[in-house]
């Protein structure tokens, strides 16, 4: 065995173990497919997690080969005819969900265990876990001796949403829902599943066993097709990847299957997969989904950028919700309309772009989009180019020489979970500066040693940290953090607040500020360890008055409240800053 082999086999062991037991992908499928094609390895998934009991699989529960083109197709029944010495074959055309494979046994009809596929031999035992998966039967009336039932558990896309747990994708969380060692988690979270396998049955063929697994009470996907030539398979294939966005969930190709269940005996198996069947796999970098909603954003050049926002989408195992349109010009060049079907590319595997339109999905009164030709900010005219012609005038320009906020704001302001306001001022304090902070958490699922410094900080638990992890691990957010970030101040945090005399102070801002905009000003009265206010109380400190103040002033004047005008504060923080 070579070296080079001998590396891309280990390479192969380190992916299998991030995506079956890890539940951490770092590369798509069709990067690991690559992969596989280089090197001819003998198993399938990865051992079973030791904090498991071990099931061992009777049947083995192998994986499919996958294959991208029709050229492969062909080859497979090519071959099939060839090995069975027929002309004639029945392909069972069914649906490959993007979830976890598991087997669930009945010993005259009472579920007795349910494991997962391990490395295919032996899986890990979740009969505890299995129970809780809805509509999974515990008991099938009438039915002796052994029975073993086999599928794939998922999450649908809306559940996903709503859950909105610790992974990155609804294939990871259903994953790592099912191998819990605590069953209450598991019930907590609304698995789905598909049942295909059915064995010790007396059916004959692969269509019988999915009537009998649904005349028994098990969920059955009911796209499937009986096809008679790679024609028909073709068509099932192409009409299923054209529809997949109205699914909601998720599926990574076809699978088709021997109809005949003596011939799939005959042709058995390798020590991989099995030879009557393969994986018609979907390409990794692309999906369809439906356009809900065109927004313009006026950005701090004046430059007016379209972006789609999208129903919920899975691509490469990253959730996509909005995608670039770049400008006037691309939305009128592929005429991209409020309401379309669309494919949806990660360009460079990264950022979300529409390169395609589904026009035979439009409806007929689906208007085209006007481009808007006055600026929403300011109301100043859009030239040919896009571009707000209102300068200074117009806010989102006036903005753009950029916008002042403290660091723990701007960590809130990112929308992770479980990173509210106390968690983010933790952190901003451990950290200090943003730059100090971002070098860290940009290489949260890089290892542990940034886990183990969030963890020392006081208040900082692991729920939380998981969060840091799945959102930092993601090439968006690691994208859209550095893009805001760029047009924004943001502001450390002071090494010693306690000797300020705005330190724990609350202080009100009324009135127009010149010299900058409020909020800069209260993010910098923030940063020396103000507490800033909206409304003024006998507890207020200091009101900070611009022009034109309101009822503020005159509030403030009655409770015997410090007065600054904004040239007072100035000079207040100024010295405190130097």
């Amino acid at each position: 065995m070579t070296e080079n082999t001998l590396k891309l086999q280990k390479e192969i062991k380190h992916h299998n173990e991030l995506y079956y037991r890890k539940n951490k992908p770092e590369i798509t499928d069709a990067e690991y497919d690559e992969l596989v094609k280089k090197v001819d390895i003998q198993t399938v998934g990865t051992a079973p997690d030791r904090r498991f009991l071990e099931v061992e699989h009777i049947v083995p529960m192998l994986s499919l080969n996958k294959v991208y083109s029709q050229e492969d197709i062909e080859e497979f029944i090519a071959k099939s005819r060839e090995l069975l010495n027929t002309d004639e074959l029945e392909i069972m055309c069914e649906l490959k969900i993007d979830g976890l494979s598991f087997s669930a046994i009945y010993e005259n009809g009472r579920l007795v265990k349910a494991a997962t596929r391990g490395d295919g031999y032996y899986g890990e035992d979740v009969t505890k876990n299995a129970a809780t998966i809805e509509g999974l039967p515990k008991v099938l009336p009438d039915v002796k001796g052994r029975l073993e039932v086999r599928g794939e558990v998922y999450l649908r896309n809306d559940d996903f949403l709503k859950l909105n747990k610790n992974f990155s994708n609804p294939r990871n969380t259903a994953s790592g829902s099912l191998r819990q060692l605590d069953p209450e988690v598991t019930a907590s979270r609304p698995l789905r599943y598909f049942a295909y396998s059915l064995i010790g049955g007396t059916e004959n063929t692969q269509s019988e066993v999915l009537n009998k697994l649904k005349k028994l009470g098990f969920c059955v996907n009911e796209h499937q097709c009986l096809a008679k030539n790679v024609d028909e398979m073709l068509e099932f294939y192409n009409r299923i990847y054209d529809n997949r966005h109205e699914l909601g969930y998720n599926i990574d190709g076809v699978v088709y299957k021997i109809n005949n269940l003596q011939l799939q005996d005959r042709l058995g198996n390798t020590n991989k997969a099995p030879r009557w069947a393969i994986a018609h796999k979907f390409p990794a970098a692309q999906g369809k989904t439906k356009i809900k909603k065109i927004s313009v954003q006026v950005g701090r050049t004046g430059k007016l950028t379209p972006v789609a926002e999208l129903d919920p989408i899975n691509i490469g195992g990253v959730l996509i919700t909005r995608a670039t349109l770049h400008n006037k010009d691309e939305i009128e060049r592929k005429d991209i309309r409020e309401g379309d079907v669309v494919v949806v590319e990660r360009a460079g595997d990264v950022i979300p772009k529409i390169v395609a339109v589904d026009k035979n999905a439009r409806s007929r009164r689906a208007p085209k989009f006007v481009f808007p030709d006055i600026c929403s900010e300011c109301g100043s005219r859009v030239d040919d180019w896009g571009i707000c012609s209102g300068g200074n005038d117009c806010l989102a320009q006036r903005i753009g020489n950029k916008r002042t906020v403290t660091l723990e704001k701007f960590i809130t302001s990112l929308g992770i979970r479980l990173v509210g306001p106390n968690a983010a001022k933790l952190i901003a304090n451990h950290y200090k500066s943003y730059e100090s902070w971002h070098s860290a958490v940009a290489q949260l699922y890089c290892g542990s040693e940034v886990s183990d410094q969030l963890m020392s900080i006081i208040g900082i638990g692991e729920e939380t940290i998981i969060s840091l992890e799945e959102f930092f691990s993601d090439e968006n957010n690691v994208e859209m953090v550095e893009n805001l970030a760029a047009q924004l101040t943001i502001l450390p945090v002071a090494a010693n607040t306690s000797n300020s005399p705005l330190s724990g102070k609350i202080v009100v801002f009324t009135g127009t500020l010149l010299t900058r905009e409020r909020k800069e000003a209260q993010a910098e009265a923030e940063s020396l360890g103000a507490q800033v206010s909206s409304s003024v109380s006998p507890k207020t400190a200091f009101l900070v008055v611009g022009e034109k103040p309101g009822s503020k002033l005159e509030k403030a004047k009655k409770l015997g409240i410090k007065i600054l005008t904004e040239e007072e504060f100035y000079k207040l923080i100024l010295k405190e800053k130097t």
